[in-house]
């Protein structure tokens, strides 16, 4: 191959990456570890997150084609992939019970930092994150202290729950990943295990040509990990009961 299709290469592989950093979302909702990529943990089984395709060899030898809407689409399906087994590892492993509460901004910072108060006093430390179903997306946002403004706030890729000086992050759930409870998880409940990828440290991607098909580019794209489970107590589970408009 020449160097314009190097050129191509590797510009559809910035673009993948790219679009992966900016959707994923695992380093704000819990610990993270990075191991080596041929690394073999005792009782740690990893799993393969992964997108492969078999694409036109024309993408690349083309200079009137650029395909940076498809490979932006492949890292966000990896951050997509990555979140769903994030989330049903926590509702699978989940050790408590669910809790009815009133959904107001009022009752949902008693439960927060109560949960907090709970985690402090067990280890020394708490950082929270909450799941909340999208369809109290708009109750959220428009929810306002009195004399106060709002408690929701965004930066880069987060959304924030303000309680005094403290931010806590905000995930929703989506058609990819759906749940139906609030969700408080304390960051000590898992660890994010994360084998070393050969372009970032994260992904893998590969883009070589197709064995079978002198016309087609295998294009794939992975992470390999594991979600390990560390304390399965550090969550509480809370099934909104019904809409109130109290306020702070």
């Amino acid at each position: 191959m020449n160097a314009d299709y190097e050129t191509k290469v590797e510009r559809c592989k910035e673009k993948t990456a790219k679009a992966y950093e900016r959707a994923s979302m695992i380093e704000g909702a819990t610990r993270i570890q990075y191991v080596e990529s041929e690394a073999k943990i005792e009782g740690v089984d990893f799993v393969h997150i992964y997108v492969r395709k078999l694409v036109p060899k024309e993408w690349f030898i083309n200079p009137a084609i650029l395909p940076d809407i498809f490979f932006s689409q492949l890292g966000e399906i990896i951050a997509i992939g990555e979140k769903k087994h994030l989330i049903k590892q926590i509702i699978k492993n989940a050790k408590t019970e669910r809790e009815a509460f009133t959904w107001n901004l009022d009752n949902l910072q008693k439960l927060v930092l109560g949960f907090m108060r709970t985690r402090i006093a067990r280890s020394g430390f708490s950082e929270p994150v909450i799941f909340i179903p999208i369809e109290k997306y708009v109750d959220v946002w428009t929810w306002r202290r009195r004399n106060k403004g709002f408690p929701v706030e965004s930066e880069g890729k987060y959304d924030f729950l303000r309680f005094g000086n403290m931010r806590i992050p905000i995930f929703w759930s989506t058609k990819y990943y759906d749940f139906k409870n609030v969700m408080i998880v304390d960051k000590s409940f898992g660890t994010w295990i994360v084998k070393m990828g050969n372009y970032t440290k994260t992904l893998s991607i590969d883009i070589q040509p197709d064995e079978t098909d002198k016309e087609r580019i295998d294009v794939s794209v992975r992470t390999v990990v594991n979600y390990r489970i560390n304390d399965p107590s550090a969550i509480k589970l809370l099934s909104p009961t019904q809409k109130s408009s109290t306020q702070i």
